[in-house]
């Protein structure tokens, strides 16, 4: 019987393999977190929930929006809400942030100076 039990077990192991690769990955569900910092020379988010910090990566392929419209990861701020959905532990696959929209600063123009038609 021992060798019948080890096809048994083999079976099944088989069956167990074939049923985990034909299963398409699935993310991981949303939880929501208070932005606390952006990074934007690294692409990573702190954020915060029930006192607890958490370091997500974001990636060129993240998915993100903020008050439902599509947005980049220049337009997330500290103190927006965001609900993330993760690709794999620490990466970010959906972003869906709420709060107010920021842009990129623009860089600071020389002032005029007197009697100047700002023409080089």
């Amino acid at each position: 019987m021992g060798q019948s039990a080890d096809a048994m077990r083999l079976l099944s192991l088989s069956l167990l393999c074939a049923i985990a690769l034909s299963s398409p990955a699935q993310a991981t569900p949303a939880a929501e977190f208070e932005i606390i910092q952006v990074n934007p020379i690294f692409s990573v988010l702190t954020l915060k929930t029930n006192d607890h910090l958490t370091i997500l990566q974001v990636l060129a392929k993240t998915d993100i929006t903020i008050n439902g419209a599509k947005a980049t990861f220049k337009n997330l701020a500290p103190h927006m809400t965001v609900k993330v959905t993760l690709a794999q532990p620490g990466v970010a696959q959906r972003l869906e942030a709420t709060g107010v929209i920021t842009s990129p600063a623009a860089a600071p123009q020389p002032p005029l100076s007197p009697g100047s038609t700002g023409r080089p």
